[in-house]
């Protein structure tokens, strides 16, 4: 007779700095507005399309609901204890008859929150247990990720809108600041596709430091053409000056 292998939970925490009842909210409330949209969600192959939903109530679904209509249900609530506990029947294949666990709770730390997720429950997928956990171990990282980053202010935004305006406004300068912009501008709209806010400012940035560097290049391009035309004797116009006879 063999010994039972037990594969170990996954578990991840983060901390918020909202309170409890707000990071509760924020989890299960607005959770199609963090949820990870650039990369594979829930055990999928696929990039996240359409909505994600997670009805508030025992017995109430976790699903997507695609673009074309379609729904997906990925876990069922059997635990609803707003605003510290949340516990989910995991089962995103549909194919699959067993499910795992999640459990999600949320305790006062500080003047923030603390996040925790275990996900367990493996020994019910039998020989598939030890692969969809390691995707797990990487996939609830990204998720947890996009929620932490949806609690926060997205400075990177708001970086590159000052360094795009700089690399319009500023001589000499421009040149240098709207690389910096460009930079910014793409971490800020990554940072809004996980969640957080001012996703559009991030964009405007964007745009501003790309215009700034395409202006200040012509600009530098056709100074640095006068220098080398002048070093060579071309057609540089020298003044003339006209004396009239008495």
């Amino acid at each position: 007779m063999s010994a039972q292998t037990t594969v170990p939970p996954v578990r991840k925490t983060v901390t918020v700095r909202q309170p409890v009842d707000q990071a509760f909210a924020l989890f299960a409330g607005r959770i199609s507005q963090w949820w990870p949209h650039d990369a594979a969600s829930a055990g999928e192959l696929s990039p996240l399309d359409g909505t994600v939903v997670l009805e508030p109530r025992p017995n109430g679904q976790l699903y997507r609901r695609r673009e074309d209509g379609t729904i997906q249900v990925w876990g069922e609530v059997t635990v609803w204890d707003p605003p510290r506990r949340l516990v989910l029947a995991w089962r995103p294949a549909a194919e699959s008859a067993a499910a795992t666990e999640v459990e999600v709770t949320f305790t006062a730390e500080g003047e923030g929150t603390r996040v925790a997720l275990e996900h367990r429950g493996w020994d019910a997928l039998d020989r598939q247990s030890v692969t969809r956990r390691a995707d797990y171990e990487s996939g609830w990282g990204e998720v947890l990720a996009g929620y932490a980053a949806a609690d926060g202010d997205n400075s990177s935004a708001v970086a590159a809108l000052i360094l795009g305006l700089a690399s319009l406004l500023l001589p000499l300068l421009g040149l240098l600041a709207a690389p910096f912009a460009i930079a910014f501008g793409v971490a800020g709209r990554r940072q809004a596709r996980r969640g957080a806010r001012q996703g559009t400012v991030a964009t405007a940035g964007l745009t501003l430091g790309v215009v700034g560097l395409v202006v200040w290049a012509v600009v530098a391009m056709g100074g640095l053409g006068v220098i080398m035309r002048s070093r060579h004797g071309e057609d540089v116009p020298v003044p003339v000056r006209t004396v009239q006879p008495r």
